[in-house]
């Protein structure tokens, strides 16, 4: 089964190792780079290949458990192949049948259950391979209804979150259809598997599919993860509230930098109260700061957000106008993770080299890589990394649901996330590139393309005025 869900994926994206020797070692189709090829997808559709994987998705589900059951066949051919055992030496080698047969079937339970995983995952990159590109079999796999067998997959650390966001992120017709629970559900799995930057994204997804704003699904996401509104149902309100409070990383202006904001200006404006981020102007570059609510050990469905300041070796900034009493840190000490070589001197004060020196560790690049929220076995630097890649995700979601001026959006977001604050965190030169040009899109459209503001029409034809040209006084 495993070998031939491989063929059709490097069928499907015409990969080299298609149709190769079996005996040969062959790539892995979960880690390869790929294109997909529209003739071969229109292919698959029209031999309803699609619809027979979805069959083989219920059958694998439905019959796995069924493999092993009272047949110590299976451990006895796995112990010859040399597979990774964990039973118990005794009950193997004894030789009461009924004690082997129970040994094995706990040996064979984890390994089925491993196959199985690795059977469902190359069926999710399988489906995702099928329509990645072509909205006619998107609206295919609508009209079926495996949108939510998609759905019943979330979390399990599948990828389908992946192929959700693929097929709303291109298809606005797709995300209209993603109702309030859906969206609730993709929240609640931040509480159950930590801060996933992928839950995030699929909701940016959904607030504007092609880079276009959906209204409608902009103040949904609103509703169920900021701000309900002022007329809606107490528990949707506490709903909401809640998860601002538990899955969101609060923002707040800190201490100046001495970083000013640029050249002083010849010209003197009057007055300058009136002048946003007056503050930024006089004093330059404020830090940010952010925050989260986390526990005293933070384990994953905990319904808190992640580890603490102190498990994260993150030095405390007092803020004093906070009212929760809630720990600020500043944003550069997490961030520079995203571009460690760049910023990690400006941010940490150390070179890159002397704080790997520090952590005693190598940092493989498999592990440095990999996108898990759990913190089992990670270091400081990847628990780091995990939350600045969240925190990113957040920044690009915010400024996807305030895109195309969507007041009631702006008019929630933009106490907390004042002038100052996105154009102090797009103008820190500590902060990685990626982190300033969510800031800078934020001061975009959460700022400037908003109402009063309106766009003015550039004339097609200008002509430049010679100031030496003498000009008559009397025509």
């Amino acid at each position: 089964l495993e070998h031939s869900l491989t063929d059709m994926i490097f069928f499907l994206t015409d990969s080299t190792y298609w149709r190769t020797d079996s005996t040969a070692p062959v790539a892995d189709p979960l880690t390869q780079t790929w294109v997909a090829l529209p003739r071969r997808q229109e292919i698959a559709k029209q031999m309803k290949y699609l619809d027979c994987s979805f069959q083989l998705f219920h059958e694998l589900v439905k019959q796995t458990d069924s493999l092993v059951a009272g047949d110590a066949r299976w451990g006895r051919r796995a112990a010859q192949l040399e597979a990774k055992m964990h039973a118990r030496e005794a009950a193997i080698s004894s030789k009461n049948i009924s004690e082997e047969v129970g040994a094995w079937e706990e040996v064979m339970g984890s390994m089925i259950s491993t196959m199985k995983t690795r059977c469902l995952k190359l069926l999710v990159r399988l489906w995702l391979c099928s329509f990645l590109g072509s909205r006619k079999i998107e609206v295919y796999f609508h009209q079926k209804g495996w949108l939510d067998v998609l759905n019943t997959l979330n979390g399990f650390g599948l990828g389908a979150s992946d192929v959700f966001v693929k097929l709303v992120s291109n298809n606005a017709d797709l995300a209209r259809t993603i109702d309030r629970e859906t969206l609730l559900k993709f929240l609640d799995f931040i509480r159950v598997l930590g801060p996933l930057d992928t839950w995030f994204y699929f909701l940016k997804a959904v607030c504007a599919p092609l880079q276009t704003a959906l209204p409608v699904m902009q103040q949904t996401v609103l509703r169920c993860l900021v701000f309900a509104g002022q007329r809606t149902p107490v528990e949707e309100a506490r709903i909401a509230e809640r998860n601002r409070n538990e899955l969101l990383v609060s923002v707040a202006l800190g201490p100046p930098l001495g970083i000013p904001l640029g050249q002083a200006s010849r010209t003197v404006i009057a007055p300058l109260e009136r002048v946003l981020a007056t503050r930024t102007l006089t004093e330059g570059v404020s830090d940010v700061l952010v925050s989260w609510t986390y526990p005293n050990l933070w384990v994953a469905g905990k319904s808190v957000l992640f580890h603490g300041p102190e498990a994260l070796g993150l030095q405390r900034v007092s803020v004093p106008d906070s009212k929760d009493g809630r720990a600020w840190v500043s944003l550069a000490q997490i961030a520079w993770v995203l571009q460690p070589q760049q910023c990690c001197e400006a941010a940490t004060g150390r070179t890159w080299q002397e704080t790997q020196e520090m952590e005693h560790s190598s940092l493989e690049e498999s592990r440095w890589s990999s996108n898990d929220a759990t913190g089992a076995g990670q270091s400081r630097l990847q628990n780091l990394k995990t939350l600045a890649k969240y925190i990113l995700a957040q920044l690009r979601l915010l400024d996807d649901m305030v895109k195309e001026r969507q007041m009631n959006c702006i008019m929630t977001l933009q106490e907390e996330y004042s002038y100052s604050l996105c154009l102090c965190g797009a103008c820190d030169p500590r902060l990685p590139t990626s982190i300033r040009a969510a800031f800078f899109n934020l001061v975009s459209d959460l700022w400037l393309d908003r109402y009063p503001h309106f766009n003015v029409a550039v004339p097609a034809l200008m002509r430049g005025f010679d100031t030496t040209l003498e000009v008559k006084e009397e025509l």
